[in-house]
């Protein structure tokens, strides 16, 4: 796997899983990566779940309770800053939050 030490703007830089069945996720993609799931505790008692990738942190899967929703990838992109991004045409879906990995 590459390693970067910079992004340039529009790099994919992160992705995560919300699920159901976090769990069952971490096993079916610790077992298809080769990924080492490291489970670390949130405040409000569930667990986020970081897939390591030759010590690297590489993905994130999260529990959800909407049951409508089966499983859903979301990324995260390199920008410059959001300012920037929206006057090149780019829109922020989600307000930015602390990694709970950090």
């Amino acid at each position: 796997m590459a390693v970067f030490d910079t992004c340039t703007q529009g790099t994919p830089n992160w992705v995560e899983l919300s699920t159901p069945d976090q769990r069952g996720a971490a096993e079916f993609y610790g077992a298809l990566f080769g990924w080492q799931m490291v489970e670390n505790p949130l405040e409000d008692g569930h667990v986020y779940i970081v897939g390591n990738l030759q010590g690297d942190a590489v993905a994130g899967i999260t529990v959800t309770s909407h049951a409508e929703i089966t499983g859903d990838f979301n990324s995260a992109y390199t920008v410059k800053s959001t300012a920037h991004s929206e006057r090149s045409g780019g829109q922020e879906q989600l307000t930015h939050t602390n990694s709970p990995i950090a």
